[in-house]
């Protein structure tokens, strides 16, 4: 970052021993989470995008014991101009469930595919060389999670928001616009994406018609 963030940052680590700040050239937010996930030591990994915040429940919110290998719960959406909105997915029921049975609520499928307010096991990212692709500059997220899912056996989703999705008009990385090129190579690695997700999978219809919602929408802009 071409400011003082990484001073900061710095400041921070000197006064807390659990923090520990990585400083690389700038390849963009793929790039960034993938070194993360390379030096990571605990069982799980959550990401924090650079706008949001996290409450200091965050983490003690989600549950160890249950062993998921997906952890997800809510979150709240924050503006500049109005009040907080909290929003929370579909809780089934109070254990842990498979990959399809979280994919099979749209509501559900709406809050998975992002790597936020989630806790992603660590053995599988590792395991499987799960990252972020470093190719394309948008719906890195959706991929990302597509693959983890692919090798994940079990998912639980907790009813609570402890994690603060920020919308700001002058947010960094909000309201970029994109080539029709860029959106088309996009297009293509999320398409052998879920090309793959679905040899492993069998795919409920929720996630089947948010899946031809989005990607209808992507080609719209290209």
């Amino acid at each position: 970052s071409p400011d003082r963030s990484g001073e900061i940052c710095d400041a921070y680590a000197l006064k807390d021993a659990r923090i520990h700040v990585l400083h690389q050239q700038n390849q963009g937010v793929s790039a960034a989470r993938n070194h993360g996930i390379g030096l990571a030591k605990g069982e799980y990994i959550t990401f924090v995008d650079s706008d949001d915040y996290l409450d200091q429940d965050f983490l003690s919110s989600f549950n160890l014991e249950h062993g998921a290998d997906l952890q997800v719960q809510g979150m709240i959406s924050t503006y500049p101009d109005k009040e907080d909105q909290t929003l929370l997915p579909t809780v089934t029921n109070d254990q842990n469930t498979s990959v399809y049975e979280a994919l099979s609520c749209a509501d559900n499928v709406r809050f998975l595919f992002s790597p936020w307010a989630k806790l992603f096991r660590t053995s599988i990212l590792r395991d499987h060389v799960v990252s972020f692709p470093t190719e394309i500059c948008y719906t890195e997220d959706e991929v990302f999670v597509k693959r983890f899912l692919t090798h994940a056996t079990s998912v639980r989703i907790f009813g609570q928001a402890h994690y603060y999705y920020t919308h700001e008009s002058t947010a960094p990385l909000s309201g970029r616009d994109y080539s029709s090129e860029e959106l088309h190579r996009c297009l293509v690695v999320d398409h052998d994406t879920h090309k793959q997700f679905e040899k492993m999978i069998n795919l409920p219809q929720a996630y089947t018609c948010i899946y031809i919602r989005r990607k209808s929408y992507l080609i719209h802009r290209i």
